[in-house]
């Protein structure tokens, strides 16, 4: 598995997009189960 991830990186700007979305759609779901969460909890 690291050996896949390091000929990721190694694309360069392709590498960099993809980890990019990758960590931007993560952190939009986790603000978004957050956001419904403390909605959820504020009634």
């Amino acid at each position: 598995m690291p050996g896949l991830i390091d000929s990721t990186w190694k694309l360069g700007p392709t590498g960099w997009f993809t980890g990019g979305t990758l960590l931007a759609v993560l952190s939009l779901v986790v603000l978004a189960d957050h956001f419904f969460q403390s909605k959820g909890e504020n009634g």
